[in-house]
């Protein structure tokens, strides 16, 4: 763990880096204004008066910053790009009857320290650009005021674990709802003997089976990250998870790919369904 940095204020701001580099900064530079007031949030110790120095933590606003610079450090052009990929995807999955109300979210991949995703609260079939916001692989809003979703560590934990992973899905359809409640108790639900399985990268063949996860709802994302993380671990495939009572999680290398995952899971969920049905 790093140890915090102290940063002396004055005409000067001197920062002491963990690494070992000194750089100076003008106060009136835009990362020492971002600094000023982001300070005390990130605060581990008093402010003296005689000198009025605080020591904080830099690391994390280090990653949103090019040191010294005042340069956000993800790609505003790229945000965009994205925010207009997501507002899309979020019209066609609303009027698909995937995100009731203003359930669901929806991310992408920005680099590798940050994502785009969903505001809170937001009805994902009417998103405009605005809604859509940055965060780091931590979860914690970047040069934003808005709240993620609570959920946002799950798409961050999919982001750092598959590399090639740049979009990330979450919705609630009725379909998939019902079958993380009677799956459950299984913790699985199996897909097996479909042609359409085939659309998930590596499958050549219907003669294959997958297993969909359906995990434990909570509403404490650390401990459902450490359950999902479990099932990678053991070294089983995952396209994609359900949570019980809750909807699906799927990912692609874009967003075209992923949306395709969440048509094909939605389309196969609902067949398993109808069987379970035909043959009660």
């Amino acid at each position: 763990m790093h140890s915090p940095e102290t940063l002396q204020i004055g005409c000067i701001v001197q920062f002491a880096v963990a690494v070992g580099e000194t750089r100076d900064a003008d106060c009136r530079d835009p990362t020492w204004q971002l600094l000023e007031r982001c300070a005390w949030r990130h605060a581990h110790a008093s402010v003296e008066p005689a000198s009025v120095i605080m020591i904080v933590t830099i690391d994390p606003l280090r990653r949103h910053f090019q040191q010294g610079t005042g340069i956000l450090s993800y790609d505003k052009t790229r945000l965009a790009a994205c925010a207009q990929e997501i507002v899309a995807a979020g019209r066609k999955l609303g009027a698909q009857g995937l995100t009731p109300a203003t359930s669901s979210n929806f991310s992408m991949r920005l680099d590798a320290d940050h994502a785009a995703v969903t505001v809170s609260g937001r009805d994902k079939g009417a998103l405009t650009p605005d809604d859509i916001m940055v965060v780091d692989m931590d979860g914690s809003a970047v040069d934003t005021t808005a709240r993620p979703s609570a959920e946002t560590l799950l798409h961050t934990h999919i982001y750092r674990r598959f590399a090639e992973a740049n979009a990330v899905l979450h919705t609630h359809s009725r379909a998939q709802t019902v079958a993380s409640r009677l799956y459950a108790p299984a913790g699985v639900m199996p897909l097996d003997g479909y042609e359409l399985l085939k659309v998930f990268a590596g499958q050549t063949t219907h003669d294959t089976r997958i297993d969909l996860p359906v995990f434990p709802n909570t509403q404490h994302m650390p401990e459902l990250v450490a359950r999902v993380d479990d099932w990678i671990r053991a070294d089983k495939p995952l396209y994609g998870y359900l949570i019980e009572g809750h909807g699906i999680y799927t990912w692609g290398r874009d967003m075209a790919e992923t949306e395709r995952h969440i048509e094909a899971f939605e389309f196969l969920i609902g067949c398993e369904l109808e069987l379970r049905r035909l043959k009660s």
